[in-house]
């Protein structure tokens, strides 16, 4: 509940009087609670906001508006004083979900760009509204560790106001992507052939446990592996010439964190995936 006061002043023959000073209260009679379904975001992924507005009193709240502001923030560019606002997340298109008292209703006015704007929504009395909507990381959303997205929703409107803080996390994991490609392409004998692997980490820590796991067909003989030009020993990896099932043991296959940095000037997050390679060679049939 905010106070606020006024005091009238008259003027007069060079003469100024002040009345007394009246002191009043502005209700913000509606609850208001927001809560995130994911705990963290990684890059590219959604947050799912489910906000809670409770009517405890006895008139039905008609043409309120909720307010989000998707995680604002200022930022300076460089070579300039005058900060401007970035926004690391945007509302996915077509989310909204409007619920009055559990039941489903049709989606209310959606405003994206700047934040977002929900109007047109009806809290029963004694009752309940929800909504629930998606916004999207982007190019302005941070993710190196510790870092975090923190939004302000504020209800307006019918004469009631409230605001709540919600801040969702970055994850701090690695995220692995892995890609494969054969050398030659085409077999003609008895010659060599070789596999690369190229392993890619988007998360913002380091992976240490990776096992990768294939089955070579044709089965490849005499095979060598080498990870980031290093030739692997026999306890690196296991290897059946009869099933040509290969497998890397657990911890040989490290792969750094992406490094994500904040260009100066327009503030945008660029990464640079934590990479390795893994290369394994073999024949194509038994020489023997």
């Amino acid at each position: 509940m905010d106070d606020f006061t006024n005091q009238a002043s008259v003027k007069y023959e060079g003469k100024t009087i002040y009345s007394n000073t009246v002191t009043g209260s502005l209700a913000c009679a509606a609850g208001l609670n927001v809560r995130s379904v994911e705990g963290a975001y990684t890059p590219g992924s959604r947050v799912t906001y489910v906000i809670s507005i409770q009517n405890p009193g006895s008139v039905t709240l008609t043409d309120v508006s909720v307010r989000d502001t998707l995680g604002a923030y200022e930022f300076t560019p460089e070579g300039s004083e005058t900060p401007v606002i970035l926004y690391p997340l945007d509302y996915a298109d077509g989310t909204i979900a409007y619920y009055i008292n559990g039941a489903a209703q049709s989606s209310p006015a959606v405003t994206a760009g700047d934040g977002l704007l929900i109007t047109g929504i009806t809290v029963p009395a004694g009752g309940s509204t929800i909504l629930i909507y998606q916004a999207v990381t982007n190019e302005y959303t941070p993710h190196s560790p510790g870092s975090a997205v923190s939004s302000t929703v504020t209800l307006s409107g019918a004469g009631r106001c409230a605001s709540a803080e919600i801040t969702v996390p970055a994850a701090e994991e690695a995220l692995l992507k892995v890609s494969k490609c054969l050398c030659p392409r085409e077999i003609t004998g008895c010659e060599e052939l070789t596999y690369t692997f190229y392993l890619e980490n988007e998360g913002n820590t380091a992976s240490d446990d990776a096992v990768l796991t294939d089955v070579f067909y044709p089965v490849l003989h005499d095979i060598t592996a080498e990870y980031n030009g290093v030739l692997l020993g026999s306890a690196d990896y296991s290897y059946d010439e009869e099933t040509g099932v290969f497998e890397t043991s657990a911890g040989v296959l490290t792969v750094g964190a992406a490094v994500y940095t904040a260009d100066p000037v327009t503030g945008r997050f660029e990464s640079v995936p934590g990479s390795g390679v893994l290369t394994v060679t073999g024949r194509f049939c038994d020489a023997g």
